[in-house]
């Protein structure tokens, strides 16, 4: 019996050209949404087919502690990430976190892999969201 196919990835390519993207986070809020535009890559990275579920307290809590800033800060980012289109507005008004641009920049390391590329997920691949104040 092989492994299991990884759906993670150990890195992300951090491209020295251009981005919009930061250009524009940077510009709105300073070094921290630098730290925060690549801490995001990081956290999506180390998820399962790239995506990130907020949906309940613990997670949350999580995420805006990994993103070193407060809530308000980490809401703010986020919500202007999905308005310019760099994570999924869909997705992220329902808490989850999805970049199409970071996923096509994997592309690379999933040629050598038999699941190829994940695809963006659909609100339905998602149960019910676990209302526990602790996430258990």
């Amino acid at each position: 019996m092989g492994r299991p196919e990884k759906e993670t990835a150990d890195y992300y390519p951090h491209y020295v050209t251009e981005n919009e993207t930061l250009t524009i986070i940077e510009n709105m809020f300073g070094n921290d949404g630098y730290v925060c535009f690549h801490k995001l890559k990081e956290i999506l990275c180390k998820q399962k087919k790239h995506v990130y579920d907020a949906r309940n307290h613990r997670r949350w809590m999580l995420l805006v502690s990994k993103m070193g800033v407060s809530d308000e800060k980490t809401r703010l980012m986020l919500n202007l990430c999905a308005e310019i289109g760099y994570i999924d507005r869909e997705l992220w008004e329902n808490m989850l976190i999805y970049c199409e641009e970071l996923v096509e920049n994997l592309s690379e390391l999933y040629k050598k892999r038999k699941e190829g590329v994940p695809l963006k997920p659909h609100l339905l691949d998602f149960g019910p969201v676990n209302n526990d104040p602790l996430g258990f």
